[in-house]
């Protein structure tokens, strides 16, 4: 037997990738993994393991055949369960038909004088009733390409065996899986001296990382240690990981140069789907050059950028830099300096946003005329659930401006328009929209509006909506869900 080049130990391995055979153990062989030229030289000792491994292996098979089956009967229920619900559905919408033929029978054997039945015809003659009818008798939820989105998730199988069953001398194939656990080990590495350089006695964990949620989090560190040491690992980490697809920052202060490094964080990750800067932007370059990266990314489903004082003029950069994000869903500016002019530019660009389901522009600075141009964008927003517009200058020409925008939208379930010195007047054109809002859980409003009003808008509401009276420091419930 031959012994490795490198120590005393029988050779398990031969390399051809030089003139010279190179004989290598398991403990010297591991940067030869990735060369087509290697071999391995069977031993008596790897020769012993061989029917033991055959036992482990068919163990193994045993055991992907059982899980093979409960994914089969999972499937199999979930089936059963769509087919059913499906069922019940289509019952109902056939009873739905036939009470439209019915319908149609009886006005068409109405006649000028004749008495009929009130509720069976002449309730369908009347204009508030003939609004309901002009709308969609059947909403669908569009919630079946998210569902399509997760079923490929629902099995995560990760295989090690097929390019061993090929034969070791083809283990070139898996190159590129041996170059990631060797720079893995290099970031491991890497890291352990970040640490014991880094002054900080802090223990704060800013990478999260795990099956369900990939993420990395920076609250108020505030302590140019812990900012350099939290971008140091930022940028180690984004070297290797492309699989980080949230990046939330909170209350942190950071220099031109640091940004700059954060920027460059944002683009190498390539998979971010949310990103969440909260009273972190200092100045007008560091929002340039963040909107200058927000221009060339189209996969962002979630922008968070409350508490950042941002004026019109950085409003309407970032309108020019997010029209390419199609997937947005969220969008939050809250508590910003935005006025008339800045709400004009961001409704120009809304319609772009066909999927966007979240809306938060309180606390800024947006009057009637900025309520104006959002009155013709929001209709276009068909999958919108919910908008927040408080604490702004509204005055109940921008709240009747609003409440017509949105009063069509299907699926509108949370609606906060509260401290907008709309007073009794507002809250009485609130109650004569609300009532179109048939998915409406929550209704926030001012609490200064009178007892009258208030009731006005609780009877208006649907028996499912919960009305929330508040201002800046107190918050009241005055209508509860109500079950049937």
């Amino acid at each position: 037997m031959q012994r490795c080049l490198n120590c005393t130990n029988t050779s398990d391995f031969v390399c051809y990738c030089q003139s010279s055979n190179l004989t290598l153990c398991y403990k010297h062989a591991s940067s030869h993994f990735v060369h087509e030229e290697i071999y391995l030289i069977p031993t008596l000792t790897s020769h012993r393991k061989i029917q033991p491994l055959i036992d482990i292996l068919n163990g193994k098979k045993k055991k992907i055949k059982g899980f093979i089956s409960q994914a089969e009967e999972i499937i199999g229920k979930c089936i059963n369960d769509i087919h059913k619900a499906f069922t019940d559905i289509e019952t109902k919408l056939n009873q739905c038909l036939s009470d439209i033929d019915n319908a149609i029978d009886k006005l068409k054997t109405l006649h000028f004088g004749k008495a009929e039945k009130y509720l069976a015809v002449h309730s369908f003659l009347f204009q508030e009733n003939a609004d309901l009818l002009n709308s969609d008798m059947v909403i669908f939820q569009q919630k079946y390409v998210y569902i399509e989105h997760i079923t490929k998730k629902l099995f995560k199988v990760f295989s090690t065996t097929e390019t061993l069953s090929q034969g070791i001398s083809l283990c070139n194939l898996d190159k590129e899986f041996y170059e990631k656990e060797i720079e893995r080990v290099k970031i491991q590495q890497k890291e352990k001296i970040l640490r014991k350089t880094n002054n900080s006695n802090d223990d704060r964990s800013i990478m999260k990382s795990n099956r369900v949620k990939n993420r990395l989090l920076c609250d108020n560190f505030n302590g140019e240690a812990n900012k350099d040491y939290y971008i140091d690992h930022s940028l180690l980490y984004s070297d290797y990981s492309r699989k980080i697809t949230r990046i939330s920052y909170t209350s942190t202060r950071f220099t031109d140069n640091q940004f700059e490094k954060i920027v460059q964080i944002f683009k190498n990750y390539e998979k971010i789907k949310s990103i969440e800067i909260e009273d972190v932007i200092s100045n007008e370059y560091q929002f340039t050059i963040f909107c200058e990266y927000l221009s060339k990314v189209n996969y962002l489903k979630v922008l968070c950028l409350s508490y950042n004082l941002l004026g019109d003029a950085n409003i309407q950069l970032l309108c020019k830099s997010i029209t390419n994000m199609k997937r947005l869903y969220s969008l939050n500016l809250f508590q910003n300096l935005i006025s008339n002019a800045g709400c004009i530019h961001l409704a120009k660009i809304l319609s772009t946003f066909s999927n966007l389901m979240e809306l938060d522009l309180g606390y800024n600075n947006i009057g009637p005329e900025g309520a104006e141009a959002l009155k013709q964008s929001l209709p276009q927003l068909k999958l919108l659930e919910e908008l927040s517009i408080d604490h702004n200058q509204l005055l109940p020409e921008g709240i009747m401006n609003i409440m017509i925008g949105i009063h069509t939208l299907p699926h509108i379930s949370i609606l906060n328009i509260a401290m907008n010195d709309g007073f009794d007047e507002g809250g009485l054109i609130i109650a004569e929209y609300a009532r179109y809002l048939k998915c409406l859980t929550k209704l926030y409003i001012d609490i200064v509006t009178s007892a009258d009003v208030k009731q006005s808008i609780c009877e208006a509401v649907m028996k499912s909506c919960k009305v929330i009276c508040t201002n800046d420091n107190d918050r009241v419930v005055i209508k509860r869900w109500q079950l049937d």
